[in-house]
């Protein structure tokens, strides 16, 4: 088998809990038995991605580094709002409310999301694709969002499933891209992303930037082909 990747249970992990979600699917991952504890870190997942966990250095840019896989739960710490860059939808530098929503990245994931957008406006891509839809949550932001999902779906390990107590987008080193649909559980699960030519552009070309997927696993966990991370060796 290609690449290497971590042992352990499937974990369960995020999926938006305001995003609908079929009864049945939600029936089959409640009633899963419970199993041990596991990290909370993905790879690129070869039968789906059709590359090794660690892409060679040749696919990656000298500028960004080499993908290392989501970055590891012991990993994600906030850093403050302080220390990242105050950036527009585009990626441009933030100077005015004209510019519509504030988002924040760690500068080097800014420069990175950056050079995947111009890399793809030069493809040939709309510029209103590859924009922001999500980026940095603060822990504290993350934590709330985390209670109201263990209220909604009635234990911790039912809510883990929607909404990460210790999510990568806590690092500012996060974000969820526009790729022109919804970006929804229920697309994600019916791999409504495979046919877009530019979710396939992206994941022939994101390990140049340093950036890692959310990678689709089975009908219980279906990733989130918008979510990328910026994690490097």
């Amino acid at each position: 088998m290609a690449g290497s990747r971590t042992p352990g249970p499937l974990c369960q992990v995020k999926n938006w809990f305001e995003d609908p979600i079929d009864e049945g699917t939600l029936a089959r991952i409640r009633n899963r038995p419970p199993g041990p504890t596991c990290q909370v870190k993905y790879w690129f997942d070869d039968s789906y991605w059709g590359e090794p966990s660690n892409p060679s250095p040749r696919t990656a840019s000298a500028d960004f580094g080499v993908p290392a896989g989501r970055i590891p739960v012991a990993d994600r710490v906030d850093p403050g709002v302080e220390s990242l860059e105050a950036i527009d939808v585009y990626g441009n530098p933030y100077l005015t409310r004209a510019q519509g929503r504030l988002f924040r990245l760690e500068p080097r994931t800014a420069a990175s999301f950056r050079a995947l957008r111009a890399a793809a406006m030069a493809a040939g891509f709309d510029s209103e694709l590859f924009t922001l839809t999500s980026d940095y949550r603060s822990s504290h932001k993350q934590a709330g969002l985390s209670a109201r999902a263990r209220q909604q779906y009635g234990s911790r390990e039912a809510a883990r499933i929607f909404v990460a107590e210790r999510s990568e987008h806590i690092t500012g080193r996060a974000m969820d891209l526009n790729l022109g649909i919804s970006n929804s559980g229920s697309n994600a699960l019916a791999r409504r992303f495979d046919g877009l030519p530019q979710y396939q552009w992206l994941k022939e070309n994101a390990a140049r930037f340093g950036l890692n997927p959310y990678a689709y696993r089975d009908e219980t966990h279906p990733g989130e082909p918008w979510h990328w991370s910026y994690n490097t060796r």
